[in-house]
Order: structure tokens, then sequence, then C-alpha cells
């Protein structure tokens, strides 16, 4: 997990899924993103004892490093735009 932020009613976190050798190259392949998100849903609704998700999710891929840059600053600044939305 790169960076993560828990807001009242959704969750925002950057999920890296390579696994780079000395080589450069991709040595095993990932788990696939549903199952992921699923079996982190499963363990957080277990642990509360009540269902706490709703079935989907949103998905985005971060190609490049000014893409990551931009999804990090969204989370890190996201509890202050929720603080400030009146809605």
């Amino acid at each position: 997990m790169d960076q993560y932020v828990i807001m009242p009613d959704h969750v925002h976190l950057i999920l890296s899924f390579r696994h780079i050798g000395p080589d450069g190259r991709q040595i095993a392949a990932p788990t696939p993103l549903p199952k992921v998100i699923q079996q982190m849903k499963r363990i957080a609704s277990k642990q509360a004892g009540v269902s706490l998700w709703q079935k989907g999710f949103y998905d985005h891929v971060i190609r490049n490093d000014e893409d990551l840059t931009n999804v990090r600053r969204y989370i890190r600044n996201n509890p202050l735009k929720w603080i400030q939305d009146k809605d």
C-alpha cells in the first residue's frame, strides 16, 4: 500500500502490484485487484462484526510518475475537501 486515507463514508488507497526482480522484469503474477478488494472488505467486515461495504469500487491505473504525484496529492487533500463540503 503506497498511500491511503480513511474517510467517514469511503476509502482512498494506492496499491502497488508490481514485483520487479533485479533484472527489471516482473517476477510474479499479481493477484487480481477485485480479489484483493474482496479480501480487504471481508476481513474488515469480519473484524467489525457487520458488513461495511458496498458491492462495487472505483479503480484507476496509475501509469506514470506525474499521475502518481497527482493521485497522492488528491488522497492527502481529500480530508480537507470533506470538511469544506457543505453536503
